[in-house]
């Protein structure tokens, strides 16, 4: 609609412009010819200006995401909990307490180079994920039309330091309409105090 109104701005203006520039030219006594290229010459810079300035002050433009948006570490547990009778613990991947991933993994799997692929083929039972997006709450469901994938590796463990990287891809489902969300393969620093919590030693 704003595109449109700004190209009838421009033609209105073209218009004017036309029949300003053919009045100079004819009161100068300018030939027919060299008023014509003139007056078009004149009208068509005034209709680019237009559409120029125009577009530039009113059509939006595509904005970047902001950094909020992004999804990054948010908490690490640090709690005695267990999964399939194994200590166990939970990183949240997210924007906010209202929009995360819920990863859950076995603490004795935190080592360099360990992963861990749940699928359909693979149904463990030590490692879950859920997550809550947009008010949707999202499980690992695998049927005949939804195929959940979780692939959780643990690319670097540095003690020295205090970080850890993990490398993390998942797919998973809401089960009241088969809507879907998922981490596209990704990267996440765990540093600090999520670091320490990550590599606790929890006994039961």
């Amino acid at each position: 609609m704003i595109e449109f109104a700004i190209l009838i701005v421009a033609l209105v203006l073209s218009v004017f412009g036309f029949k300003k520039m053919k009045k100079i030219q004819t009161d100068k006594g300018t030939s027919k010819v060299l008023t014509l290229l003139a007056s078009v010459s004149a009208a068509f810079i005034v209709f680019m200006v237009t559409m120029v300035i125009g577009f530039v002050a009113f059509v939006d433009t595509p904005k970047p995401v902001s950094k909020e948006n992004t999804l990054k570490i948010l908490s690490v547990s640090d709690y005695n909990f267990t999964i399939d009778d194994k200590q166990a613990v939970g990183i949240y991947i997210g924007r906010n307490d209202k929009e995360y991933f819920s990863i859950t993994v076995p603490r004795s799997m935190i080592k360099q180079g360990n992963k861990i692929i749940k699928n359909k083929d693979n149904y463990i039972k030590y490692a879950d994920i859920t997550a809550s997006f947009n008010g949707k709450q999202y499980f690992f469901i695998v049927n005949d039309s939804a195929s959940s994938i979780l692939d959780f590796y643990i690319q670097k463990i540095d003690y020295k330091n205090k970080n850890a990287i993990i490398k993390v891809y998942t797919k998973i489902y809401n089960p009241d309409d088969n809507s879907y969300t998922e981490i596209k393969k990704q990267n996440f620093v765990i540093s600090g105090i999520l670091f320490e919590n990550l590599t606790k030693n929890i006994s039961k």
